[in-house]
């Protein structure tokens, strides 16, 4: 009997589950990105490598290095709307949800401060360059915004 039902659940959610991928992302964005210059301390926590995958605007996953100073070792996972914060460190998590009205996970290659990731060059993101170049380049070439 037990098996039966099982099979009955199995097949209802396998047109379910064809559904519930259609708008699958075609690629993933792969990115290992790490902070050097001379305002940045040799073997400090802001110069370890961060990395980061992005599927679509709706996907994204960022893992950093352990920061033994402030005993963290952060990963962010987002699948907007909803967005996780996750301590490996000291296994917890924090659930967070985007009040919206847009739903889109941003991973900004400029944003050293809230200003900053609100600019023009904030609007660069790992993952979107020649969709940023070519908005440029159409403002320039028209001059508008």
């Amino acid at each position: 009997m037990k098996n039966r039902w099982l099979v009955v659940l199995a097949v209802a959610l396998i047109p379910m589950s064809a559904f519930c991928y259609q708008d699958a992302p075609a690629k993933m964005t792969h990115v290992i990105v790490q902070m050097s210059g001379t305002d940045i301390p040799a073997g400090s926590f802001a110069e370890k490598p961060k990395t980061m995958w992005r599927a679509s605007n709706t996907y994204c996953r960022i893992d950093e290095e352990p920061d033994p100073a402030e005993g963290l070792h952060l990963r962010t996972v987002m699948n907007e709307p909803d967005a996780w914060l996750v301590d490996l460190a000291s296994h917890r998590a924090k659930h967070m949800v985007d009040p919206g009205p847009t739903f889109n996970c941003r991973i900004p290659i400029f944003a050293f401060g809230q200003k900053m990731a609100k600019s023009k060059i904030g609007e660069l993101e790992f993952g979107h360059e020649l969709e940023f170049l070519r908005k440029m380049e159409h403002i320039r070439s028209t001059g508008r915004t």
